[in-house]
């Protein structure tokens, strides 16, 4: 009845992902497609999620790698990019941004490759998306016929937490982002 164009998960397909074996996260995604029934011909894009990943002080770029490689449209690093009806969707690993290690700067450099190229672009007039290349993982921009639109910006926030660290957690996020942001050229 409902009739969508894809599903999106924000994060936290498993509750202890970080501590799953690359066969034990295979079956926690095949049980995921279980789940999804009539709705797995559909295109789908998950983001990694705190359970997925672990918390800073756990936070392995080999393992975000590995389970990266296991979800469609996530690069290396958990990132990812894709359109539907010329509207381009971003897709950050926020987990990685409430960090300061490794795999911070490499979401950050993801970013700031993103907001390099959309200013070179503006300034040529040229109308243009963010989108991996053929092979789904090097982010590129790409011709935009009809868009005009800005992007949609998707990320997991671990919001299961009610402490006021919490807060102070999620206040970082906005700093760290408010560093790199897309900023809009005009």
């Amino acid at each position: 009845m409902l009739k969508p164009d894809m599903l999106v998960v924000l994060g936290d397909v498993s509750a202890k992902g970080n501590q799953l074996s690359r066969s034990k996260w295979l079956s926690v995604l095949h049980q995921l497609q279980h789940l999804l029934g009539p709705f797995l011909g559909l295109p789908l894009h998950i983001i990694l999620g705190d359970r997925d990943i672990g918390h800073c002080n756990e936070l392995d770029l080999k393992l975000v790698e590995q389970i990266s490689s296991s979800l469609p449209g996530l690069d290396s690093v958990g990132c990812g990019v894709f359109d539907v009806n010329n509207i381009s969707f971003i897709s950050l690993n926020a987990i990685a941004m409430l960090c300061k290690n490794d795999l911070r700067s490499h979401v950050e450099k993801v970013i700031e490759r993103m907001n390099q190229e959309r200013q070179r672009l503006a300034i040529k007039g040229s109308d243009r998306s963010f989108g991996p290349d053929q092979n789904g993982k090097n982010f590129q921009w790409r011709e935009n016929p009809t868009s005009g639109a800005r992007p949609v910006l998707l990320l997991h926030f671990p919001l299961h937490k009610t402490t006021d660290s919490n807060k102070w957690t999620h206040k970082r996020f906005h700093e760290a982002l408010d560093d790199v942001i897309i900023k809009d050229p005009d």
